[in-house]
Order: C-alpha cells, then sequence, then structure tokens
C-alpha cells in the first residue's frame, strides 16, 4: 500500500504541494528520473505482501512492530538529511491539531494494515489489493449520502467497481497456494480496511500541508511502532523474557535473527517500509497527484504476479481477472472525474489550518 493513496484527497494536497515552502518542487525535475523511480515504486509497493509473508509463524502485530521500528532506522538519515536542507521551520507548525491528526493516522493505519494483511492470508494478494485500495469509491458514496456534488465520471467509476466487487468476491475457486483459503473472509477484511485506509489518509494529508512530507512519515512510523508495541505488550501471552529477545517469531527485536536478518533489512525495512509506504510521497516530486494514482491502479496486477511467481498465491480464475480489471477501470474513471473537480473543502481547510498555526502552537 501507498502512503497516501486516496484520489479525492490527494488533489487538495496538489495545492498545498505547490505552495508549502517546505515541499520540494516538481518544476525542473528529471521525467526519465521520474519514470525509473515510479517503475521501482510500483515494484516496491506491489510487493509489500510477498515480502512481509515471507516470515513464516509471525503475527500480524509483529510484523507491524518490526516493519516499522526498520522505517524508523531507516528514516532516520533521510529525515536528518532532508531537515539540514529546509528552511527553517515556523514554530507555529508545532500544533496539538497536528500532534492529534498523525496519532490519528497513525491509529487507523494501524487497524488498517493488519486487516490488510490478515486478508492477504486468506484471499489473492490481488483482491485485497484492489478492495483495499478503492477507498475513493467509499469517499464518493458518502458525497452521495450527505448530497454533495458528485461527476458524471465519478458515478460511472462507482457502479463499475461495485461491479467488480461483486465479481471478485463471488470467485470462490482461486486457492493461496500455500493453504488456508478463504476468499469471503479474506475479501471482508480487505474492505474494512478500505475506510480505516481512507481516513487515515484524510488526517495525513492535513498533516503533510503544515510539516515536510517526509517528516510526518517519519513522526507517523514512530507513532505506529509505538502503537503496535503497546498492542504486543498487552495482548500477547508471551513471556517478557521471549519478547525482550532476537527469537525469529516472538521477539520484538526478531528482525535481526540471522535467519531475518537478510529478509528483514534487504526486503522489508526499505521496500516494504520507507519505499512500499513512501513512495506516492517520493513520486509527487515528479508528477501531479492524478498520474500517480493511476500508476498505482498496476499494483494489484503486480502484486498477484509476484505472489504467484513466488509460489505464495495460485494463479486467479476468471472472476478475478474480470474483477480486478473493472475495480481499475472504475478506479480510473474516479480519478478522470477528480482532474478538474474544484472542492469548496479545500478553501474551508486552508481558514482552518490558518486558525490552528495561529491559535495552538505547542512552541
Amino acid at each position: 500500500m501507498s502512503f497516501i493513496h486516496s484520489q479525492h484527497l490527494s488533489f487538495s494536497m496538489e495545492r498545498s504541494h505547490q505552495k508549502h515552502s517546505f515541499s520540494t518542487s516538481a518544476e525542473k525535475k528529471s521525467p526519465i528520473k521520474g519514470i525509473i523511480l515510479a517503475v521501482v515504486s510500483i515494484i516496491c509497493s506491489s510487493s509489500m505482501l510477498p515480502c512481509v509473508n515471507m516470515y513464516k509463524g509471525v503475527s500480524v502485530s509483529m510484523i507491524g512492530v518490526w516493519r516499522n521500528q526498520l522505517s524508523c532506522i531507516y528514516c532516520i538519515p533521510i529525515t536528518w538529511y532532508l531537515i539540514k536542507r529546509l528552511p527553517k521551520i515556523d514554530k507555529r507548525v508545532f500544533t496539538w491539531a497536528t500532534v492529534a491528526e498523525i496519532v490519528a493516522a497513525a491509529t487507523l493505519f494501524c487497524t488498517a494494515s493488519a486487516l490488510f494483511l490478515m486478508s492477504s492470508r486468506y484471499t489473492l494478494y490481488s483482491h485485497t489489493m484492489v478492495l483495499a485500495n478503492s477507498g475513493g469509491v467509499f469517499l464518493i458514496i458518502i458525497s452521495i449520502f450527505r448530497l454533495l456534488p458528485v461527476n458524471r465520471f465519478e458515478i460511472m467509476g462507482t457502479i463499475v467497481v461495485v461491479g467488480g466487487i461483486i465479481s471478485l468476491i463471488n470467485d470462490s475457486q482461486s486457492t493461496k497456494a500455500e493453504g488456508g483459503t478463504n476468499i469471503l473472509l479474506g475479501d471482508t477484511l480487505a474492505l474494512l480496511s478500505m475506510p480505516c485506509y481512507t481516513m487515515a489518509y484524510f488526517f495525513n494529508a492535513r498533516a503533510i500541508q503544515k510539516l515536510p512530507s517526509l517528516v510526518v512519515f517519519h513522526c507517523f512510523s514512530v507513532v505506529q511502532l509505538i502503537l503496535f508495541l503497546l498492542y504486543v505488550l498487552i495482548f500477547s501471552n508471551i513471556s517478557m523474557g521471549v519478547l525482550l529477545s532476537t527469537d525469529p517469531v516472538n521477539g520484538l527485536l526478531g528482525w535481526s535473527d540471522p535467519q531475518c536478518f537478510l529478509l528483514s533489512t534487504l526486503l522489508v525495512g526499505p521496500v516494504c517500509g520507507v519505499i512500499g509506504l513512501g513512495c506516492y510521497v517520493f513520486l509527487l516530486d515528479f508528477f501531479p497527484p492524478h498520474i500517480v494514482n493511476g500508476m498505482f491502479l498496476m499494483e494489484p496486477f503486480t502484486g498477484q504476479l509476484i505472489g504467484c511467481i513466488l509460489g505464495q498465491d495460485g494463479w486467479p480464475t476468471a472472476f478475478t481477472y474480470i474483477g480486478a480489471t473493472f475495480v481499475t477501470l472504475g478506479l480510473g474513471l474516479t480519478i478522470v472525474g477528480n482532474i478538474n473537480k474544484d472542492s469548496p473543502e479545500e478553501d474551508n481547510l486552508k481558514v482552518d489550518l490558518e486558525v490552528e498555526l495561529s491559535e495552538n502552537s505547542l512552541l
């Protein structure tokens, strides 16, 4: 999953990305570098599920602890380098509201990530990725119920996506190569992760309007790590001696065990952590958000191919191909519908941000 992957939120971010003095500009960026980064980012984002599922017998919560530990470690030099190159940050951006937004985003993202990983253990990777990434449709449906303006492309896209989801859920023949197949359960978990991801992106988008993107990403990873740690400490039945060790299944530092070390440091840390979760942020330096969203529509197909090659998933049946194609086309239509759509809520958001910066400073 990409770090910011909701087309309805990304267009307000595009404007803030252009205005914010801390964000890097997409001007004068090499298109060749952007294309190379796009290919690498899509492969890394698509590889997230196959990589983390290489851990055998490790719980979803422990994978969350390991991945966020590694993300924080890898982000330290990157964040330090970027902060040194940035102009002095205005103290007013460090508000209680900003802290609350980052904590809310991290909490929702933790919940979504757990559902996302659990889903991938019961259904095909393409099902998990397609359903979890359909948050734009969730927002369109909310807009319809709130009687907010929705254009024809969004309505058409939503209908196509719903049809694709029905096709996916009706695929009862596809199987996981490693067993434990339950398509309906896995698809349900992926659908439950969708609104959590969508709300996480909303809070994250607000924070990024006030702080540099990668600084927010680092803070986001730290908060996630704390939340996953608390969950493991409170709810796991693992003895403290094993928990505070490098045990490759139940240890908080299990990623550093020799049998997990290369997988953790070469794939899970950089691929599933920094690049896999931050790739959307990186690509915004080269392309506008609607182009980036279009690129990531390839993620389910690439992820499914990688999973099949690694022997983790069986090859999908016709229902999955049809459903994934319909969902992808439908999401593409919703992106088209948003390209030139003006949102009156952006002006209200700008006013709210100005009030927060002037009245709620922590420093």
